[in-house]
């Protein structure tokens, strides 16, 4: 619980969350539904793929030229033209919507790959999440105790012998 308040006080507060190793730097931002990663090769070598996990998303997008596949959870883009990889000191975007049908907040590995083949996992992201069971228990839970008091006040304003005023 302590963690998912600090991550709604992060995104209220902060435009963005980055990571950075290895000379990669991922800066990732959400506005409304819209997760975007922006990736930054501050090495000498071209990065040519990108993915990240996902929890209900659609609309998945790469820089030109480059092919897009989500399959399994997992939004993933490449390019096999060497002139439109990342090369040192460009930057390059990713993003993807997310359905309101049960995606949070949460820390996700990313990971990058060199036309080399070589490629480098950064944890600690922000990405879409699947919604854990217990919130669906938690908001249940919630409806039924606000369905109680209503019930609850109903029947003392509605008890014999009250006048209107006495009632409120």
């Amino acid at each position: 619980m302590h963690c998912l308040l600090l991550m709604l006080v992060a995104v209220a507060v902060s435009p963005a969350h980055v990571v950075e190793e290895a000379g990669v730097r991922v800066s990732t931002s959400i506005r409304a539904s819209v997760y975007a990663y922006e990736v930054r090769n501050q090495t000498d070598r071209a990065i040519c793929a990108f993915a990240v996990p996902y929890s209900d998303g659609y609309d998945f997008t790469a820089p030109a030229g480059w092919q897009v596949a989500s399959t399994d959870g997992l939004f993933r883009a490449w390019t096999t033209e060497p002139f439109r990889a990342i090369r040192q000191g460009e930057s390059a975007r990713f993003s993807f919507r997310v359905t309101s049908h049960g995606a949070v907040l949460g820390y996700v590995p990313l990971s990058v790959e060199w036309a080399s083949g070589e490629s480098l996992t950064l944890p600690g992201a922000w990405g879409a999440c699947a919604q854990p069971a217990s919130y669906g228990v938690f908001i249940a839970a919630v409806v039924l105790a606000l369905g109680f008091v209503h019930a609850l006040v109903l029947a003392r304003r509605e008890r014999p012998g009250r006048s209107a005023a006495t009632a409120l």
